[in-house]
């Protein structure tokens, strides 16, 4: 989901990142083993905004980036339904998280 803020929650912890255009995102500090999920597209609004705008500053006239906003319900990690597993490695975890 391109411009969201991504949630990991786990044990006594959180950690957020924002996703880029392609929805590539990362999360520095995520907690380690079985996290809760949230994709927040209000958050991530304001980001799409302002790359809207920076592209047409910069005579970018191709036109506005993609935007899909999903359910509130996945807001929130507690209720998102969205669960993942972080490993702790020297090595960065992939997580492709499907929103449906």
């Amino acid at each position: 989901v391109p411009y969201a803020l991504v949630i990991l929650v786990g044990g006594d912890s959180s950690s957020t990142g924002a996703a880029d255009a392609d929805g590539n995102y990362l999360v520095p500090y995520a907690p380690v083993g079985k996290v809760l999920v949230g994709i927040n597209t209000a958050a991530g609004r304001g980001m799409m905004m302002s790359a809207t705008m920076a592209a047409a500053q910069g005579g970018d006239k191709s036109g506005k980036p993609s935007f899909v906003d999903v359910p509130e319900k996945f807001f929130d990690p507690k209720t998102s339904g969205i669960t993942a597993d972080v490993k702790d490695t020297k090595e960065p975890n992939t997580l492709d998280i499907d929103v449906k």
